[in-house]
């Protein structure tokens, strides 16, 4: 990727202050004729063309690389990592500043960007948002680079909330040695990061319960916690992970014996993720079961499970992945999720029924019996199967929803194999 780069003088208090007691220094000497005056000005002015000549050798041989930008899930870190280099001979660089001119993607898209309060329910103007930012810039520190060699640093800020963040470039500033004048090189270079949803605790419980099962139908007593059947045992070779140690079989066998689990391969267990979003719902509803479906895809990766999401809303937007189409697996899902728009604002406000949130696993029965985990995620029945074999497991953002209304997301819900992989655009 072509990086350009622009070499900027910029202007700033401490030049402008420094100046002006220069001239005046220039002013009393040149009117009272006093030597101390003259010696004192003529101190000054070399201080300043002493930094200009050493920041500016110091500058021509600086070489900034971004290596990269990660960003953990919304309100933790955003990293930009910086490769420094001194390509000089022997003149040694010091005190630099990097900070990246990061942002968050344009929040409104679509229509005039009417807010949402203004808008009425059936128009499609309706504004529509993605909660993305920093609180600062990320900024990393360089004190010393040596002559002909190079150092990593990271900069480090914090995210606002989920979304895209992209950077327009970034810049290399210092103002060494006395601070008077600021030389920086700009390098313009475009980058994005994706800002998954924050982390929110669900019940492990609801994945292994939903998902216990392989997509072939094997029973939950031959499958391992990752999801593929459980063959029988081998003894123990080198470079066999310790996850796959029979530790109890190795017990029966005696001191020194270690045997591992084999597996059959191409039967890993099966879920889809279904969220239903709803324009009445708040927002902080939504925000609450975008994030409980990322959390539930996070475990399913862990788990080595095959994954699918389902979006389902009632302003516009939808979406349909069946469960090992998705190139990325569970993470592209969780990207999808992170850049799920919403609409601008609160329709239903803070009375607008319950605004809950919650995820629930459909049962073979509408009917079913639910409980409640201690993350507070509500679940009906136990492990129903789509009719592509998927388990199923929903999250919901409602507020004021009727049973009617529920009986026909259910519906949805079950229709989702049959559409598997179509996709609408808002």
């Amino acid at each position: 990727m072509a990086v350009k780069v622009q070499r900027r003088y910029p202007l700033h208090s401490v030049f402008f202050a420094y100046t002006l007691v220069t001239l005046l220094l220039a002013v009393g000497a040149f009117n009272a004729n006093n030597n101390l005056l003259f010696w004192l000005f003529g101190l000054s002015l070399g201080l300043l063309m002493t930094s200009g000549i050493v920041s500016g050798t110091m500058m021509m041989a600086l070489r900034v690389e971004r290596l990269g930008i990660e960003a953990e899930p919304a309100g933790g870190a955003v990293r930009v990592r910086y490769r420094v280099s001194n390509t000089g001979r022997w003149l040694p660089i010091f005190a630099v500043t990097v900070h990246e001119r990061l942002e968050a993607e344009p929040t409104a898209v679509g229509g005039d960007n009417a807010r949402a309060g203004e808008a009425g329910a059936g128009d499609s103007r309706l504004a529509l948002v993605r909660w993305a930012g920093v609180d600062f810039e990320p900024r990393a520190y360089v004190s010393h680079v040596p002559a002909r060699t190079s150092v990593i640093v990271e900069g480090l800020a914090l995210s606002t909330g989920r979304g895209r963040l992209v950077s327009t470039g970034w810049e290399a500033v210092t103002t060494f040695p006395f601070g008077f004048i600021k030389k920086s090189l700009w390098h313009a270079a475009a980058a994005s990061v994706v800002v998954p949803p924050r982390r929110e605790e669900v019940d492990a419980g609801l994945v292994e319960q939903g998902g216990g099962r392989s997509s072939g139908g094997v029973s939950d007593r031959t499958m391992d916690r990752d999801g593929y059947e459980l063959v029988g045992v081998r003894p123990y070779g080198p470079g066999d992970p310790p996850r796959l140690v029979a530790w109890r079989a190795s017990a029966r066998l005696g001191p020194g014996e270690l045997v591992v689990k084999q597996t059959a391969t191409g039967s890993p267990r099966r879920l889809r993720v279904v969220l239903t979003l709803r324009r009445a719902a708040r927002e902080e509803a939504s925000e609450l079961a975008i994030a409980r479906a990322a959390a539930l895809l996070r475990l399913a990766h862990e788990r080595r499970m095959v994954t699918g999401l389902s979006v389902w809303t009632d302003f516009g937007y939808g979406l349909d992945v069946a469960p090992g189409a998705a190139a990325g697996g569970a993470w592209a899902l969780i990207n999808e999720l992170a850049l799920l728009k919403l609409p601008a604002g609160s329709v239903g406000g803070a009375d607008a029924g319950t605004g809950g949130a919650g995820a629930s696993s459909e049962g073979a029965s509408s009917e079913g019996a639910s409980g409640e985990g201690a993350s507070g995620v509500r679940f009906f029945g136990a492990g129903h199967r789509g009719s592509a074999g998927d388990v199923v497991l929903r999250v919901e953002a409602d507020g004021a929803v009727g049973a009617s209304d529920r009986g026909a997301d259910r519906a949805a819900g079950r229709a989702e194999g049959r559409g598997a992989g179509r996709r609408a655009a808002p």
